[in-house]
């Protein structure tokens, strides 16, 4: 678990930080001082950065409980509640300028924050590294950061309400994609092997609960020997899900193939048209280039599969933005809410779409129609549950709830998507059919 990367990664010169928001006040101060800049501008960004400052301390205190308290984590985090305070208090004095216009202010409060942020991130390069020292006790990370914790708990160094809330948070996350797993649509290259092993995988996956309940069990009965079994049984189900994550990853790296709908001839899998009959391709998952995946296991965001239209982006981005420290928590609530005022004028959309006439009955176009919306509902359902759950983080911060919440979001996004695929595959059909018997 990437815990103390808390800010994006950017070029830095003995100006700039590694805190966009930082960089953006040092740019336009600079300006200021020159008698050349906006102060109102100024003044907004220097609010960004005061609120940015006071997030990522939270996310840092949230974090810090978890960790076990070494020398070298007790040093580190002298440093770094030492150089937060000095963040802060280097903003406030670059805000007394705003009171009294002396340039000395801007100076004096830029001098301090700059070298802050640069403490700052230093101390989290450190702790990242010390992280990366420790041995992988699971083939998933998330789960080798439980057995982690366990392990400290085991032996009087962590509370166990820490390991309560670790395992709590993953049976959740678990519970929610086993629920789901029926409704999942793979890629058309992928649907052999995932039909062939989706029961086996269900089954995995219910091991791996039962596993981590059976941990939790330790809360009833105070006899950790049920948190080691309970582990132990999770880790062994979690190795095929591993390895079935490993093939099914061979699957889509393999040379891709694709046969015709009209003509049955085989085609490469990049062309839009088919070589033998020229039949336009209707567009399917895995030809997208923008694409997302959330590897539940891993709690942490991967490329790979997920369909992401425009709107999905954005959403994304301000995920990304409030785990990378790049956006304030006011703009990623506004995004979600922004997020969560499309799903509403989607399903206003959908309401309006009209029934076969009934003039015109026809059971399988009537069957069809009640499909669609039954599929429609639950892509919907998903969207709106993930978004809600990503509307929960600014009162706990817990990092979980953005990896659920956009995962869910992501895969109902998939679903909707299929919708799409389907309904055109039906039209371009349905065009040909009647080409066919002019």
């Amino acid at each position: 678990m990437d815990k103390f990367n808390m800010a994006a990664q950017m070029e830095t010169s003995r100006e700039l930080t590694r805190s966009p928001h930082m960089n953006k006040v040092i740019e336009l101060a600079d300006k200021v001082l020159k008698g050349e800049g906006n102060k109102s501008n100024l003044q907004a960004a220097l609010q960004e950065l005061e609120q940015a400052i006071s997030q990522l301390y939270k996310i840092y205190q949230y974090e810090a409980r978890f960790q076990e308290k070494t020398d070298f984590f007790k040093k580190e985090s002298e440093i770094i509640e030492k150089y937060f305070k000095r963040a802060k208090d280097g903003a406030a004095r670059i805000g007394k300028y705003f009171a009294i216009p002396e340039n000395r202010y801007i100076e004096e409060g830029l001098a301090d924050s700059t070298k802050a942020f640069i403490e700052l991130f230093s101390s989290f390069d450190r702790l990242q590294e010390e992280e990366s020292k420790r041995p992988q006790l699971s083939k998933s990370p998330y789960l080798s950061e439980i057995m982690r914790v366990a392990k400290l708990v085991k032996e009087s160094k962590l509370s166990a309400d820490l390991l309560k809330e670790r395992l709590e948070m993953f049976i959740a996350v678990q519970t929610n994609f086993v629920n789901n797993i029926d409704y999942m649509i793979p890629a058309m290259d992928e649907r052999l092997f995932y039909e062939e092993n989706k029961q086996q995988l269900k089954d995995k996956f219910n091991e791996l609960i039962q596993g981590l309940n059976l941990a939790k069990t330790y809360f009833l009965t105070h006899q950790f020997q049920v948190v080691t079994d309970g582990l132990a049984k999770a880790d062994k189900a979690i190795e095929f899900i591993v390895e079935f994550e490993k093939k099914l990853k061979d699957i889509r790296e393999a040379p891709k193939v694709k046969f015709c709908f009209k003509c049955g001839a085989e085609n490469p899998r990049t062309v839009k048209f088919c070589v033998r009959c020229n039949f336009n391709f209707p567009p399917l998952q895995m030809e997208e280039e923008s694409t997302l995946d959330v590897r539940l296991e891993e709690g942490g965001i991967a490329q790979t599969d997920h369909v992401m239209t425009e709107n999905l982006m954005r959403l994304f981005n301000a995920v990304d933005g409030i785990k990378n420290g790049k956006i304030t928590m006011d703009k990623y609530v506004k995004e979600v809410q922004w997020f969560i005022g499309i799903i509403e004028k989607a399903r206003e959309e959908q309401r309006k779409i009209p029934a076969p006439p009934a003039e015109q009955y026809d059971p399988d176009a009537e069957e069809a129609f009640e499909m669609f919306k039954e599929a429609f509902e639950t892509g919907m359902q998903d969207i709106e549950d993930g978004a809600n759950l990503l509307l929960l983080y600014p009162e706990n911060l817990n990092p979980d709830l953005l990896e659920t919440g956009m995962e869910t979001v992501m895969r109902g996004g998939d679903r909707l998507f299929q919708i799409k695929i389907v309904s055109e595959q039906a039209k371009a059909a349905m065009a040909q059919h009647m080409k066919d018997n002019k």
